[in-house]
Order: structure tokens, then C-alpha cells, then sequence
């Protein structure tokens, strides 16, 4: 920036250095011209310095509003991290107390699954022994009768 200041300094002033010097005493209307070209360069080198002033000020301006936007981003940025962060919070301690819940399923369905075996094999043993009753019943009863038989024949 200070380079392009220098160029157009530069630049507003050689004319002036090649138009307006000359070697020796100047006469009256000559030198009223230096003091005009003078002047002139005095005004434009004045207008460039405000117009540099300018641009400071414009740039200045913008880089606070580039800081104000960037800290407006980062702000953003650490509100979405916080709710994200929040919502796997709550996920995890959901997932969490699935598992515990599935987990205490697979332990009831496994008792429940020990317990329908229990029951299956006592229904057998049940069924194995009032098989065993009926058919003594029935051995009974066939001596019960025989042996009434043998009474009523007797008698």
C-alpha cells in the first residue's frame, strides 16, 4: 500500500519537476506558473492523502466487521458443538439403559426357558407316575375283582 503511495506520488509530482523547473532566474508569469503547478501538486497530494485516509479508515472498518462475523461464527460453531455434544449426551445414556433393559430380558428368558424345562420334565415325571398309579389301580382292581369273584363263587 505504501508502495502505491509512493508510485502515485511519484507520478503527480514529475510533471511537475520536468513542466514547471527550469535552470536560471524565471520571470514574473513563469514563476506565477510554478506557483500554480505547486499548488495543484500541494492539492493532489493533499486529495491522495485523504483518499488514503480513506481507505484506512474503509479497511479498518471492514476488518471489524471480518472480526465481528469470525467471532459471530465461532460462536455459532460452539452453540451447535454444545447442543450435538447434548443430544449424544442423551443418545449414549438412552442406548446405555437399552442395553441394560435388553440385558435383563436375555437373563428372564433364559430363567424362562430353564423354568418351561423344569416344568417339562416334572409334567413327565407327573405323567410317569400317574401312569404307573393307574396301571397298579388297575392291577388292583383286576385283584379286587378276582379275588370277589372267588368269594362269590365260595359263597
Amino acid at each position: 500500500m505504501k508502495k502505491k503511495l509512493q508510485i502515485l506520488s511519484l507520478a503527480l509530482v514529475a510533471p511537475f519537476f520536468t513542466s514547471c523547473a527550469r535552470i536560471g532566474p524565471a520571470p514574473k508569469s513563469e514563476r506565477q506558473q510554478i506557483e500554480m503547478c505547486l499548488q495543484k501538486a500541494r492539492s493532489d497530494l493533499e486529495e491522495v492523502r485523504s483518499d488514503l485516509h480513506s481507505q484506512k479508515m474503509e479497511l479498518h472498518i471492514l476488518s471489524g466487521k471480518i472480526n465481528n462475523q469470525t467471532e459471530a461464527i465461532s460462536g455459532l460453531k460452539k452453540e451447535a458443538v454444545e447442543v450435538y455434544q447434548e443430544k449424544i449426551e442423551n443418545a449414549s445414556l438412552k442406548i446405555e439403559t437399552l442395553e441394560k433393559k435388553f440385558l435383563g430380558l436375555e437373563k428372564t428368558q433364559g430363567e424362562l426357558a430353564r423354568s418351561l424345562q423344569q416344568i417339562s420334565f416334572d409334567t413327565y415325571e407327573i405323567r410317569k407316575a400317574l401312569s404307573q398309579g393307574k396301571e397298579r389301580i388297575n392291577e388292583l382292581e383286576k385283584l379286587l375283582s378276582s379275588s370277589l369273584k372267588l368269594k362269590t363263587d365260595k359263597t
